[in-house]
């Protein structure tokens, strides 16, 4: 049973890239999926733009900031030695940039953080310039958008085709266009916060590893939140979000080392699971030699070996 609900799964993703039916809505759903990445070609080069504006309003730090960067990279053990700049910006301290990624402080950062708070934040973003976290996002975001409507219109095909056994038409766009709208609303809504939020606690995990001092962390965080959504300027909406964020990575900086051990063992067991898995589709494909059926709707479909038509 276990293989059958394999295949099906596999006869519905492959419709996407292999049509064996010619529908003209299929087709459309194909260029759509490939319009999604225009969109964020479209983006990237949005993105550019947006690095040679913050260039073009931002100074470079003095050599005392530069230094203490140094100092901090040297601590943290990386060969990188990112851009420090100074600028006017909503956002306290932030790194922009996907390649070379520039690390951006506001003179109020400065101002109101002590030197050992400083250095906690420039080295949170260290790490995120040595993961290469921008980067990350964006290549997340795009082939999460292009998955997403891929699997939509795997399900609507599958509506079409396996339940209700007719022609996928306007009613089956329609309806693959809505399913992808609400899965990307869902991930935006919900999953892209929560990889961001483990970007985050993986950075404070390092930065507290090396340092030693997960409470100054805390307290540089606590302030530079208050620079950005301590004042009625700030989006109730957003300053929620934040404010949610912040009290999980306090949660987490607070009781550092505790309970490290259950999440160590849930990433083994999450671990074997993925290898088990793995191992089990590169069995199946290696023992069975899958093609595509004749017929319409329910006899079309990606037969393996021992199965009929």
């Amino acid at each position: 049973m276990l293989t059958q609900y394999y295949v099906d799964v596999l006869t519905f993703l492959s419709f996407f890239v292999v049509n064996p039916i010619g529908c003209g809505y299929v087709f459309f759903l194909q260029s759509l999926a490939g319009l999604l990445l225009l969109v964020f070609a479209i983006r990237l080069w949005a993105h550019c733009h947006s690095m040679k504006k913050l260039l073009r309003h931002s100074i470079k730090a003095d050599a005392l900031l530069q230094n203490m960067l140094q100092a901090v990279a040297t601590a943290l053990k990386f060969k990188i030695n990112p851009d420090l700049r100074i600028i006017s910006h909503e956002m306290p301290v932030f790194t922009a940039g996907l390649l070379k990624p520039i690390i951006f402080l506001t003179p109020l950062v400065i101002k109101n953080l002590n030197e050992q708070e400083l250095r906690q934040v420039l080295a949170h973003e260290l790490v995120h310039v040595k993961r290469r976290d921008n980067l990350r996002k964006f290549l997340q975001k795009a082939m999460a958008m292009t998955f997403l409507t891929w699997i939509a219109y795997a399900i609507s095909l599958a509506i079409f085709y396996r339940a209700l056994d007719e022609r996928f038409d306007f009613a089956g766009l329609m309806l693959a266009i809505l399913l992808a709208q609400i899965m990307i609303l869902i991930f935006n809504r919900y999953v892209e916060p929560a990889f961001v939020l483990f970007y985050e606690q993986m950075c404070d995990d390092a930065v507290s590893k090396v340092f030693k001092q997960p409470l100054e962390l805390a307290s540089a965080l606590i302030k530079v939140w208050n620079l950005s959504y301590g004042n009625e300027m700030a989006t109730p909406v957003l300053a929620s979000s934040a404010t949610a964020s912040l009290e999980k990575r306090l949660h987490r900086l607070i009781h550092h080392g505790k309970g490290n051990n259950f999440i160590r063992y849930r990433r083994i067991v999450v671990g074997m699971i993925i290898v088990a898995v793995g191992l089990w589709i590169v069995k199946f494909h290696s023992e069975n030699q899958l093609e595509w059926s004749s017929g319409h709707g329910k006899r079309t479909h990606l037969c393996y070996s021992g199965c009929s038509d």
